[in-house]
């Protein structure tokens, strides 16, 4: 039985392509919320562990559990830290000011 179908090239290469980015930036950012809602650098990795939640597999948790406490893991939250010139901070891109039909000035006066 199939769920789906991808079409023959070269639009399948475009949708398989298109599917893997997404796929992958979804699974990265699954695996970010698990180390926002487990992670802390007060428990020991085996405890974090003895608390996984029971909808992941156990033994690919450990292994992220893992890789968190690892020298690369905690080298790669310095690197995350350093913030990026070149990005653009995300208060303005919820800025309203360029938006608005009313400019600010005119509607504190």
């Amino acid at each position: 039985m199939k769920r789906f179908t991808i079409p023959e090239p070269p639009l399948g290469d475009i949708v398989k392509s298109w599917f893997l980015k997404d796929l992958g930036e979804k699974w990265r950012n699954y695996k970010c919320s698990l180390k926002q809602k487990y992670f802390d650098e007060a428990f020991t990795p085996q405890y974090v562990k003895n608390n996984a939640p029971t909808d992941v597999n156990l033994e690919q948790f450990c292994k992220l559990v893992d890789f968190w406490y690892s020298d690369a893991g905690r080298e790669q939250r310095q690197y995350q830290d350093v913030p990026n010139n070149n990005q653009v901070s995300p208060a303005i891109h919820r800025s309203s000011h360029a938006s608005r039909k009313t400019s600010v000035g005119k509607i504190q006066t």
